[in-house]
């Protein structure tokens, strides 16, 4: 049980697994009729592991009265420190909705993807580049080479 006592301005309220599922025993021990089925009863989330994301969840929680000691009022003495279960929900999500499901795959499976290729070929482009100006530069040099020896040869022949 856990008292959410506080939460709700002092009202007595307890919250737990339908049917006390997982409580003190010596909470069960004065329910009767009370009978939990770990399996219908208890509360159960898929998550993605990459991104973190809901897939699928099954809430369920009891909402009880936890009543303290009530001797001090007429007629509701055998009421003193129950609890006392009046209702419990489930709140469920089988899966995703179309519409998140739809984006879902995109971010998991498309823009790794797209990131891969995105990533590659701007790699290749750099490298292109790189060869480009390597082959330029080395032509230039080349050039200016063939140009200072073509000139000291003409200077060594106009000496001689």
């Amino acid at each position: 049980l856990i008292d959410v006592t506080s939460c709700y301005y002092g009202f007595p309220i307890a919250l737990s697994y339908p049917h006390f599922l997982d409580a003190d025993p010596k909470v069960l021990a004065h329910v009767n009729g009370s009978r939990p089925d770990p399996k219908a009863h208890r509360s159960h989330f898929m998550i993605n592991p990459v991104s973190g994301l809901p897939l699928e969840l099954s809430v369920k929680f009891q909402i009880n009265l936890a009543l303290n000691d009530l001797s001090s009022m007429a007629h509701c003495e055998k009421f003193s420190n129950l609890v006392i279960p009046t209702v419990w929900f489930e709140i469920m999500m089988p899966g995703l909705p179309k519409t998140l499901l739809s984006r879902f795959i995109f971010y998991l499976k498309i823009l790794p993807f797209g990131d891969q290729v995105v990533k590659h070929s701007l790699l290749a482009f750099g490298g292109i580049l790189l060869l480009v100006a390597i082959t330029k530069v080395s032509l230039t040099l080349s050039s200016a080479y063939s140009s200072a020896y073509r000139i000291s040869n003409e200077l060594r022949e106009s000496l001689w």
